[in-house]
């Protein structure tokens, strides 16, 4: 068979055994080009040799294959996230502002609270981790330095992201504000909740780095897709539009919080990018299973 090889990739082999007869040999002789496989004479074996790109550790098709799973996964939520944007006008820029104007909202309307306070942001950027880590695994032999350092921001931007996000501590403080009757009490848990909205919201200075590191990783690991082309331009170009549409909206809500509308066009617009480029890097991932498997 011919076999097609990308020179960008790095390759291994494995042989189980060799297509060769063996004669004139000494029984149980050991066959010195191949250390280990004895042999008699007069025995054939028939065998394979697998050849596939070194993309991971362990096994690199089934390995992918789960990142290709969460890539998948990350494209449902995506467009859950878009459709729930364009049904209701809910996003960053249309949250309220203070604490006890959130705890109202959560009152009124929980999943939507949940939306608006990035819980569901939270779960995309759960199930972006493997598909970046796809990335890496592709690229580690084509461009290791730019994908570990792409790799390092981003798991460090998720990390941060994930663990200052308000949405459930919001919950929780709006469930204590409801069943609660002491003024004294209501005061305490009413700060709490500036206290978390101040670190942790979205347009506030204190969160501005857990809510930009992500999207700069995800526009490093872009110019990694670039700079390797195993994955595309269309990739590249997509998730560098993407995730620095996402940074421009963050600034906006964080420096010009009045510019609500033009921040709500960037924030569709980049979801719409997004979409796109988990769904050429999921598709890519799965081609590249494909030829593994191969």
């Amino acid at each position: 068979r011919n076999i097609f090889l990308d020179p960008r990739l790095g390759y291994e082999f494995e042989i189980d055994a060799v297509a060769v007869t063996i004669d004139n040999i000494v029984p149980d002789q050991q066959v010195t080009a191949f250390p280990g496989m004895h042999a008699v004479p007069g025995l054939q074996f028939i065998g394979a040799l697998r050849l596939y790109p070194v993309v991971g550790n362990g096994a690199p098709g089934t390995v992918l294959e789960v990142y290709g799973i969460g890539g998948l996964l990350l494209i449902l939520v995506l467009f859950l996230e878009l459709i729930i944007e364009v049904l209701t006008g809910a996003n960053d820029a249309t949250m309220p502002d203070s604490a006890l104007d959130i705890f109202a909202m959560l009152r009124e309307g929980t999943l939507i609270g949940l939306y608006k306070l990035n819980f569901i942001k939270l779960i995309c950027l759960l199930l972006m981790v493997p598909v970046m880590m796809a990335i890496y695994a592709v690229h580690r032999r084509v461009d290791k330095a730019m994908a570990s350092v792409a790799q390092v921001v981003f798991i460090v931007g998720a990390v941060t992201f994930i663990s200052s996000n308000t949405a459930l501590p919001m919950l929780d403080l709006s469930n204590k504000y409801i069943t609660t009757t002491d003024p004294a009490q209501r005061a305490v848990i009413e700060s709490a909740g500036e206290a978390i909205l101040s670190i942790g919201d979205v347009g506030s200075s204190g969160a501005l780095v857990a809510n930009i590191l992500p999207w700069i990783g995800v526009f490093l690991f872009s110019l990694v897709i670039k700079r390797g082309g195993l994955m595309g331009r269309y990739a590249a170009v997509t998730g560098m539009s993407a995730s620095a549409l996402l940074i421009l909206f963050v600034i906006m809500l964080t420096f010009f919080p009045l510019a609500s509308n033009p921040a709500r066009v960037i924030s569709l617009l980049s979801e719409m990018l997004m979409i796109v480029f988990v769904t050429i890097v999921t598709y890519s991932l799965f081609k590249i299973i494909s030829n593994i498997k191969e």
